[in-house]
């Protein structure tokens, strides 16, 4: 785990200048998204993680979804300590969605990625996933080796793996093997392939997130670094049962939970092979038993 815990003191500490933050005119600009809740107890760590990242042409966006601890003051501190910082804070709660797209939205640069409040990268993520970007121009997206807080690098249970087949069919294929973290939708993307998702503007529904790269992965490839590191917080809304019961929008979303993304990977797949559209099928079905299961025990307190 990467210890950034100081953050009246961690810009110096990091040997970064307050004023300048030593951003070079010649690096392309990487915006970072951070849409945070109540994020107090992880939130200064995760902030200084990526103050300190060695490429230091950023912007940092940082989205207080009208939290009721200390998240505006650690946010507002940290602004006045450097200015490629940007506050904004919501009038009232818009939902987790919505917060995510809101810091898209005020993103300037090239590259862009989402970093949530309780998440911390190695000092050297934006630079290693900036550098291959700039050198291979039909990947979308690339990341690094992630792991959960306290956990073991994992590329199945993360969902981290690359995904550069040739074709979509074997992307997707790859990408959906089975229920996994996620953790590839933490990716640097460039920023104009995410704006022109129409997955980001559309209903909200359980798993939007898997909607979102499997929309992606239909034209274009992602990379998996062994370089850098991504470790994920456990504690955010997606991992809990309320958030499995809110996004039941439709009486079939209680049979079927995921239902909304089976209807994408079904107009997805329609030009997979046969074979292909049954994997596919089998494993969607496999992600809303474990759903299904998930809230039993929840009820049934398992």
């Amino acid at each position: 785990m990467f210890q950034f815990d100081d953050f009246e003191s961690c810009l110096v500490t990091k040997g970064i200048d307050k004023a300048k933050a030593g951003a070079s005119d010649q690096a392309e600009l990487v915006s970072i998204g951070v849409p945070v809740f109540n994020g107090a107890k992880s939130l200064r760590a995760a902030i200084a993680g990526l103050l300190a990242q060695t490429y230091q042409n950023i912007e940092l966006i940082i989205s207080d979804n009208c939290s009721t601890d200390e998240t505006r003051r650690i946010c507002e501190a940290f602004a006045a300590q450097d200015k490629r910082i940007k506050c904004f804070r919501q009038a009232e709660n818009i939902g987790a969605a919505r917060n995510f797209r809101f810091v898209l939205e005020q993103a300037r640069g090239k590259y862009f990625l989402w970093n949530a409040g309780d998440d911390t990268r190695s000092p050297d993520y934006v630079a290693v996933n900036v550098a291959f970007l700039e050198a291979h121009p039909d990947y979308c997206a690339s990341t690094s080796r992630a792991r959960d807080e306290g956990g073991r690098f994992n590329p199945r249970w993360m969902g981290d793996r690359a995904l550069s087949q040739a074709r979509a069919e074997d992307r997707i294929l790859t990408y959906f093997k089975g229920w996994h973290r996620n953790a590839i939708f933490y990716s640097m993307y460039r920023r104009e392939v995410l704006v022109a998702n129409p997955v980001l503007y559309g209903p909200e529904h359980l798993g939007q997130d898997w909607t979102m790269i499997i929309q992606l992965a239909k034209s274009a490839k992602f990379q998996r670094l062994d370089q850098g590191e991504l470790v994920l917080g456990t504690g955010g809304i997606s991992k809990s049962i309320r958030h499995l019961r809110s996004m039941r929008k439709r009486p079939i979303e209680f049979i079927f939970p995921h239902w909304q993304l089976i209807m994408f990977l079904k107009e997805a797949s329609k030009d997979f092979s046969f074979w292909g559209r049954m994997r596919l099928c089998f494993r969607a079905w496999a992600l809303d038993t474990r759903a299904n299961l998930g809230r039993l025990i929840h009820i049934f307190n398992w």
